[in-house]
Protein backbone atom coordinates (compact mmCIF):
# COMPACT_ATOMS: atom_id res chain seq x y z
CA UNK A 1 0.00 0.00 0.00
CA UNK A 2 1.41 3.40 -0.94
CA UNK A 3 2.07 5.97 1.73
CA UNK A 4 1.14 9.52 0.76
CA UNK A 5 3.57 11.86 2.45
CA UNK A 6 3.38 15.59 1.63
CA UNK A 7 6.46 15.26 -0.60
CA UNK A 8 4.74 12.53 -2.60
CA UNK A 9 1.65 14.67 -3.06
CA UNK A 10 3.85 17.61 -4.08
CA UNK A 11 5.58 15.46 -6.68
CA UNK A 12 2.22 14.31 -8.01
CA UNK A 13 1.14 17.97 -8.27
CA UNK A 14 4.32 18.89 -10.17
CA UNK A 15 3.75 15.95 -12.48
CA UNK A 16 0.19 17.04 -13.21
CA UNK A 17 1.34 20.60 -13.92
CA UNK A 18 4.07 19.34 -16.25
CA UNK A 19 1.64 17.05 -18.04
CA UNK A 20 -0.83 19.91 -18.50
CA UNK A 21 1.90 22.21 -19.79
CA UNK A 22 3.33 19.66 -22.21
CA UNK A 23 -0.17 18.70 -23.35
CA UNK A 24 -0.97 22.39 -23.96
CA UNK A 25 2.18 22.81 -26.06
CA UNK A 26 1.28 19.89 -28.28
CA UNK A 27 -2.30 21.19 -28.54
CA UNK A 28 -2.89 19.45 -31.93
CA UNK A 29 -3.86 22.79 -33.50
CA UNK A 30 -7.14 23.06 -31.58
CA UNK A 31 -8.17 26.04 -29.50
CA UNK A 32 -9.13 25.03 -26.02
CA UNK A 33 -11.87 27.16 -24.42
CA UNK A 34 -11.08 28.78 -21.09
CA UNK A 35 -12.21 26.81 -18.08
CA UNK A 36 -14.99 28.37 -16.01
CA UNK A 37 -13.74 30.10 -12.88
CA UNK A 38 -14.75 28.39 -9.64
CA UNK A 39 -16.98 30.26 -7.23
CA UNK A 40 -15.22 30.96 -3.96
CA UNK A 41 -17.28 30.10 -0.92
CA UNK A 42 -16.12 32.19 2.01
CA UNK A 43 -18.69 31.04 4.52
CA UNK A 44 -19.80 27.53 5.31
CA UNK A 45 -23.21 26.83 3.74
CA UNK A 46 -24.19 24.92 6.87
CA UNK A 47 -25.20 27.21 9.73
CA UNK A 48 -24.21 24.81 12.47
CA UNK A 49 -21.82 25.77 15.29
CA UNK A 50 -19.81 22.52 15.11
CA UNK A 51 -18.70 22.45 11.47
CA UNK A 52 -15.47 24.44 11.76
CA UNK A 53 -12.09 23.24 12.96
CA UNK A 54 -11.15 22.84 16.60
CA UNK A 55 -10.69 26.14 18.39
CA UNK A 56 -7.83 25.21 20.72
CA UNK A 57 -4.92 27.55 21.34
CA UNK A 58 -1.34 26.59 22.19
CA UNK A 59 -2.14 27.26 25.86
CA UNK A 60 -4.98 24.72 25.62
CA UNK A 61 -2.67 22.14 24.04
CA UNK A 62 -0.23 22.54 26.96
CA UNK A 63 -3.11 22.26 29.43
CA UNK A 64 -4.43 19.09 27.77
CA UNK A 65 -0.91 17.66 27.74
CA UNK A 66 -0.74 18.32 31.48
CA UNK A 67 -4.10 16.62 31.98
CA UNK A 68 -2.93 13.62 29.94
CA UNK A 69 0.27 13.36 32.00
CA UNK A 70 -1.76 13.51 35.22
CA UNK A 71 -4.09 10.78 33.93
CA UNK A 72 -1.09 8.58 33.13
CA UNK A 73 0.39 9.18 36.60
CA UNK A 74 -2.98 8.48 38.23
CA UNK A 75 -3.43 5.30 36.18
CA UNK A 76 0.02 3.96 37.01
CA UNK A 77 -0.23 4.74 40.71
CA UNK A 78 -3.76 3.33 40.87
CA UNK A 79 -2.56 0.06 39.34
CA UNK A 80 0.31 -0.15 41.86
CA UNK A 81 -2.04 0.56 44.75
CA UNK A 82 -4.47 -2.13 43.63
CA UNK A 83 -1.66 -4.65 43.43
CA UNK A 84 -1.07 -3.96 47.14
CA UNK A 85 -4.65 -4.83 48.03
CA UNK A 86 -6.32 -1.42 48.04
CA UNK A 87 -9.43 -0.66 45.98
CA UNK A 88 -10.58 2.25 43.80
CA UNK A 89 -12.79 4.79 45.63
CA UNK A 90 -14.50 6.10 42.49
CA UNK A 91 -17.49 3.79 41.86
CA UNK A 92 -17.48 4.40 38.09
CA UNK A 93 -13.74 3.88 37.74
CA UNK A 94 -13.88 0.83 40.02
CA UNK A 95 -15.89 -1.08 37.44
CA UNK A 96 -13.26 -0.37 34.76
CA UNK A 97 -10.09 -0.92 36.77
CA UNK A 98 -11.10 -4.42 37.85
CA UNK A 99 -10.74 -5.62 34.26
CA UNK A 100 -7.47 -5.98 32.33
CA UNK A 101 -6.80 -2.79 30.39
CA UNK A 102 -9.76 -1.11 32.03
CA UNK A 103 -7.58 1.58 33.57
CA UNK A 104 -6.49 2.76 30.13
CA UNK A 105 -10.04 2.63 28.79
CA UNK A 106 -11.38 4.63 31.72
CA UNK A 107 -8.73 7.37 31.59
CA UNK A 108 -8.88 7.62 27.77
CA UNK A 109 -12.65 8.01 27.95
CA UNK A 110 -12.44 10.70 30.61
CA UNK A 111 -9.71 12.51 28.63
CA UNK A 112 -11.83 12.53 25.48
CA UNK A 113 -14.83 13.73 27.50
CA UNK A 114 -12.81 16.63 28.98
CA UNK A 115 -11.54 17.72 25.56
CA UNK A 116 -15.03 17.38 24.10
CA UNK A 117 -16.58 19.42 26.89
CA UNK A 118 -13.92 22.10 26.50
CA UNK A 119 -14.53 22.29 22.75
CA UNK A 120 -18.31 22.44 23.14
CA UNK A 121 -18.06 25.26 25.68
CA UNK A 122 -15.67 27.15 23.39
CA UNK A 123 -18.06 26.83 20.47
CA UNK A 124 -20.99 27.95 22.61
CA UNK A 125 -18.93 30.83 23.97
CA UNK A 126 -18.16 31.92 20.40
CA UNK A 127 -21.59 31.33 18.89
CA UNK A 128 -23.80 32.49 21.76
CA UNK A 129 -22.57 35.99 22.61
CA UNK A 130 -25.42 36.64 25.02
CA UNK A 131 -24.03 33.94 27.36
CA UNK A 132 -20.33 34.28 26.53
CA UNK A 133 -19.14 34.77 30.12
CA UNK A 134 -21.13 31.79 31.41
CA UNK A 135 -19.67 29.41 28.81
CA UNK A 136 -16.16 30.71 29.41
CA UNK A 137 -16.45 30.07 33.14
CA UNK A 138 -17.89 26.59 32.58
CA UNK A 139 -15.18 25.70 30.05
CA UNK A 140 -12.32 26.86 32.25
CA UNK A 141 -13.95 25.16 35.22
CA UNK A 142 -13.98 21.83 33.37
CA UNK A 143 -10.32 22.15 32.38
CA UNK A 144 -8.83 23.46 35.62
CA UNK A 145 -11.19 21.41 37.74
CA UNK A 146 -9.88 18.27 36.04
CA UNK A 147 -6.31 19.36 36.73
CA UNK A 148 -7.09 19.98 40.41
CA UNK A 149 -8.90 16.66 40.82
CA UNK A 150 -6.10 14.71 39.15
CA UNK A 151 -3.37 16.43 41.18
CA UNK A 152 -5.25 15.50 44.36
CA UNK A 153 -5.72 11.90 43.13
CA UNK A 154 -2.01 11.51 42.34
CA UNK A 155 -1.10 12.98 45.75
CA UNK A 156 -3.43 10.53 47.52
CA UNK A 157 -2.04 7.63 45.51
CA UNK A 158 1.54 8.68 46.31
CA UNK A 159 0.65 8.89 50.00
CA UNK A 160 -0.80 5.36 49.90
CA UNK A 161 2.25 4.02 48.06
CA UNK A 162 4.56 5.52 50.69
CA UNK A 163 2.98 3.41 53.44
Amino acid sequence: MAVFYPINLGLVGVGILLAATVGGVQGHGQDIPAAPQPKLVTKSPIAHPFVNHLSFTSQDIVLFGTIAALFVADGITTAKIQSQGFHEDNPIARWFVRKPGGNAVYFAGVFVAVIGAAEVTRRLERDRPEHRRLWKVIGKGVEWGTVAIEIKAVQNNARLLAR
